[in-house]
């Protein structure tokens, strides 16, 4: 009876550790369409369907659709992909511009603010993954230093702040960066080199490179339209998430990875949909890679949400007021035939012709307030259901890495204001070159000067390099000091 007592509960700890391990979440995707409303997403299915002839094509995004997410500002029901994109990476909703800070309060704030933290840094999942050992990485389309990409890993008032920011993401050493933005990243490429990156700017290279730390940027800005580009010269989305989950996964801690599909924002804003879907199904390419991974390793988290809609764009109009029920697919798409590149502004006459006969319109140039598509993909089945708000979408991934409070306390101990630092000596601050600005602090023995938007200060000659960035707001004349130091 012994025997059969340990024996069962042998089984019973083999069982327990089995399913503990089937359910423990090592690595996360977040993977973010900029602008796209799910009347895209119909569009781009039935779009392929009509291209294809296959009644059943399916996206690969659709058997994960779980959810709807509201995602706005902090003041406003719109949101802009400054602070939408932070809030999914920091769980704090924010103002217009604002990239990885606590808002103002004002007098229209839809969520409880408290005025006392305005323009405080506040620390990402990204860079929690990065000090809890897990690898980094970055891939989008747009330039690495526009809203969503800068939102993992960068912290200040004004998005188009983008020579700050590109110098914070360098510093905050981020593993893996796949984009366009050659022009932010040249006056940083001999420090990468000597910290051991690799710098990476044709398809070719990226497929060559072995290194674990890398940034490949394609083109000076942007990289193209995907209906732009001619005979494969540039990485697509789900060739760079390919490269990039394979170098990441790679280390045995894991690692977080942030994929966004950025210029299917782009097209919307520029009332272009055959660009818009194009841009969405390459999109969706990227979704399947990561998938597909997900399942085969198992212990991977993929969550898939836009920041915010762009265009209202909508699938009739006012050449469908009539008849709409007898409009065929043809009729639909046959009218993008004469399209074979993303509209410009001189494409007047293409432009005239599309919308008179054109049965997909548009309500405006900027940007929606709708609901957003959520789909997630979670080794157990364990995902976020029904409708939530952008800051959940967070909450949700810190409860499945098991993170508990611990976004909250990496935001006190790497950005701690410099006036409760050093509470008993003055500050000779350094702002006239924001790109630059300089903190100093001395003493009958001791002098320290910390060096904003890097990651390193100087002490009695010294150099101290810390693991996250060092931030300053000039708007409140505050430097916001990290106080783990790199081992």
């Amino acid at each position: 009876m012994r025997i059969k007592k340990v024996v069962l509960s042998f089984l019973f700890l083999i069982l327990s550790v089995s399913l503990w391990s089937q359910e423990k979440i090592k690595n996360v995707i977040v993977m973010i369409p900029d602008g796209c409303s799910i009347s895209l997403v119909s569009l781009s299915r039935y779009y392929e369907q009509w291209r294809t002839g296959d009644p059943n094509f399916s996206l690969a995004i659709d058997p994960y659709f779980c959810g709807l997410v509201r995602s706005t500002c902090s003041n406003a029901p719109i949101g802009d992909s400054a602070p939408t994109g932070s809030c999914y990476f920091n769980g704090q909703p924010a103002q217009k511009g604002n990239i990885g800070i606590y808002p103002q309060k004002t007098d229209q704030d839809l969520y409880e603010i408290d005025s006392s933290r305005a323009y405080f840094p506040l620390a990402t999942l990204m860079e929690v993954a990065k000090l809890e050992g897990k690898s980094t990485g970055i891939v989008a389309t747009s330039q690495f230093t526009h809203a969503t990409p800068a939102s993992t890993s960068a912290h200040y008032y004004d998005r188009n702040a983008e020579e700050i920011i590109a110098k914070q993401m360098v510093y905050n050493h981020i593993d893996v960066v796949l984009a366009g933005g050659t022009k932010y990243l040249q006056p940083h490429i001999e420090y990468l080199t000597s910290r051991g990156y690799d710098i990476i700017r044709t398809k070719e290279e990226l497929y060559q490179t072995q290194s674990p730390k890398y940034w490949g940027v394609f083109d000076s800005i942007n990289m193209p339209c995907f209906i732009d580009q001619k005979d494969g010269e540039f990485p697509s989305l789900a060739e760079m998430t390919q490269k990039a989950i394979e170098t990441l996964s790679q280390n045995d801690q894991g690692f977080f990875l942030m994929v966004e599909g950025s210029l299917i924002d782009w097209a919307m804003h520029n009332l272009d949909a055959k660009t818009g879907i194009l841009e969405f199904l390459e999109f969706d390419k990227a979704v399947d890679v990561a998938i597909q991974f997900a399942i085969a390793d198992q212990h991977t988290l993929v969550v898939i949400v836009p920041d915010h809609g762009t265009s209202g764009i909508s699938i009739g109009g006012k050449n469908t007021n009539s008849g709409y029920a007898k409009k065929s697919l043809d009729q639909f798409f046959q009218p993008f035939e004469e399209q074979d590149h993303a509209l410009t502004k001189k494409d007047t006459l293409l432009r005239a012709k599309l919308e008179l006969t054109s049965l997909i319109s548009f309500t405006t140039f900027g940007h929606t307030g709708e609901d957003l598509l959520l789909a997630i993909y979670h080794p157990n089945q364990k995902a976020a259901m029904g409708h939530c708000r952008n800051y959940e979408i967070t909450e949700y991934i810190v409860k499945e890495l098991g993170w508990n409070q611990l976004l909250n306390k990496t935001t006190e101990s790497i950005y701690k204001p410099h006036y409760q630092v050093y509470n008993h000596l003055t500050p000779t601050i350094y702002d006239q070159d924001l790109l630059s600005p300089t903190l100093t602090y001395k003493d009958k023995r001791n002098q320290i000067t910390y060096y904003g938007n890097t990651n390193y200060a100087i002490k009695n000659g010294e150099i101290i390099e810390f693991e996250s960035v060092i931030i300053y707001i000039d708007k409140i004349k505050t430097f916001f000091i990290p106080n783990r130091r790199q081992m």
